[in-house]
């Protein structure tokens, strides 16, 4: 197993309540597949994404576990994420007209 996310929440607070944006979603990604997370607008696959990758909004609460090779990515400092980013965890963005043009090197 490559990636492993368990019971993962992510949330803010605003004016005083904690607004939960992700509420306990679960999945595991082997070396080699490929995951896709579809969804409405507003239902959290960016916000998921960018927490798995270590660049969720600093004013965010998680819960949960992101595993990556076997290591808490909550947990990793920033410094160990940074090389992770690019060579080892990647995202492609919704606008696939951006994100998958074949000719745009």
């Amino acid at each position: 197993m490559i990636l492993s996310v368990r019971d993962f929440a992510i949330g803010f607070q605003r004016e005083g309540q904690n607004l939960v944006a992700v509420d306990g979603i679960s999945f595991d990604v082997e070396a080699g597949e490929t995951f896709v997370i579809i969804g409405e607008s507003g239902s959290g696959k960016s916000l998921t994404g960018m927490s798995i990758a270590g660049l969720q909004p600093p004013t965010a609460f998680v819960s949960g576990s992101i595993r990556f090779k076997d290591r808490e990515m909550l947990k990793r400092p920033d410094a160990e994420l940074r090389k992770l980013r690019g060579p080892e965890i990647g995202l492609i963005y919704q606008d696939p007209l951006s994100s998958l043009n074949p000719v745009w090197p």
